[in-house]
């Protein structure tokens, strides 16, 4: 019949009975023979892949607090339960933090980070690493405190918007991109009506000697009604944002700016 192969130890060949003739066996008077138990797995796959390569990480700065989220460009990229971002010291993305998008391309959202510039990798088996980004072979992600707004000039502008503002801050971030400012609304009111008309507050600025300048944006609808309503006598709260500023073209700081009545 079928062939039977006495062993010793609970391991079986593939395709054959196995009979036990260890301690517990050898106590019963009855030989225990169980068919074709198999002990080893046909499924498992080990896949070689070649060395993924980073070519580009945007942006390539963000605030210490973390929450940045980075596109990273390359070739050789797959999806897997165990991609992650490192970024020197041990910091690492990873879980809902980390998310594949193509074979050219993973987004990754910062942990918070000591300021200062790291080197960023992707790891896709948990062990070994791949870099890239130019001559130097490293991806370097900068890592900054926002600087600290301590006066804005003039304090108040038409609805139409246009009116253009010196930000007097105390230091800057070097290697900047996307400058921005942003006008956040006081009011829950006014911050649900800016949301329902996809108004975002935002314009680009520039930095020269401790001044951010910028224009104020339009608050006024594209139906033609006002967004933000005028102060009053009773509601003099109406009307006001919090001017902030984007080192990075995406997050903006400081949480709380000074106040540009509009």
């Amino acid at each position: 019949g079928a062939a039977t192969k006495v062993v010793s130890v609970g391991v079986c060949m593939i395709g054959v009975d196995c009979v036990y003739t260890g301690p517990a066996a050898q106590a019963s008077t009855v030989i225990q023979t169980l068919p074709l138990i198999h002990h080893f797995t046909n499924n498992l796959v080990f896949q070689h892949y070649a060395i993924p390569m980073m070519q580009t990480i945007t942006p390539s700065l963000g605030p210490q607090g973390g929450g940045t989220s980075i596109t990273v460009r390359g070739i050789g990229f797959f999806d897997s339960p165990l991609l992650r971002c490192k970024y020197d010291l041990g910091h690492i993305s990873s879980g809902s933090n980390v998310r594949f998008v193509s074979t050219t391309e993973v987004v990754c959202v910062t942990p918070p980070i000591t300021r200062g510039e790291y080197g960023m990798e992707l790891t896709f088996n948990g062990q070994q690493y791949a870099g890239g980004c130019g001559n130097t072979g490293i991806c370097t992600f900068k890592s900054y405190e926002d600087p600290v707004i301590t006066g804005v000039s003039p304090k108040g502008g038409i609805t139409t918007g246009g009116t253009f503002l010196s930000i007097n801050v105390l230091s800057s971030v070097s290697g900047y991109l996307g400058l921005k400012c942003k006008f956040k609304a006081q009011r829950s009111t006014d911050a649900a009506r800016l949301a329902s008309e996809n108004l975002l507050l935002e314009t680009a600025a520039v930095f020269s000697a401790g001044v951010v300048s910028c224009a104020s944006p339009t608050t006024i609808a594209a139906s033609g009604s006002a967004v933000l309503r005028t102060a009053t006598v009773a509601r003099p709260d109406q009307g006001k944002t919090q001017v902030q500023i984007s080192w990075n073209g995406q997050q903006f700081g400081p949480p709380i700016a000074t106040e540009a009545d509009k």
